[in-house]
């Protein structure tokens, strides 16, 4: 069974990425963003650009980039991932917490542009 593509939402609901098997992919592109696994999300020349800690997206200096909040989504079976860049809301997944770590990490300036 192959893994379905998960959807990052903008702040708009609005298609913006997608992932599948660990790689996050340019929802209009399909421009190969980055990769991510255990707690660090890498750019395409395989740095960490970015660690999940907790609710926090930390740089490689340990600066923090974002938060990430888990909300329970009533009828759902699963959470919902809002991503939080200098205090709004920015964006959002339904799949996993580091997921959307990546997307604050890999695509944070297009997510506060679209704010």
């Amino acid at each position: 069974m192959s893994e379905p593509k998960l959807v990052i939402y903008d702040n708009q609901d609005q298609p913006i990425a997608w992932s599948k098997f660990g790689v996050l992919w340019g929802s209009k592109s399909d421009d190969r963003l980055g990769e991510f696994y255990g707690s660090e999300i890498y750019d395409n020349e395989k740095e960490v650009v970015a660690r999940l800690v907790k609710d926090e997206v930390l740089d490689p200096v340990g600066n923090c980039l974002g938060y990430i909040i888990e909300k329970n989504v009533p009828g759902r079976n699963t959470s919902e991932f809002e991503i939080i860049i200098g205090g709004f809301f920015v964006g959002k997944c339904h799949y996993e917490k580091l997921l959307a770590a990546a997307a604050l990490a890999l695509l944070g300036p297009v997510l506060v542009k679209n704010t």
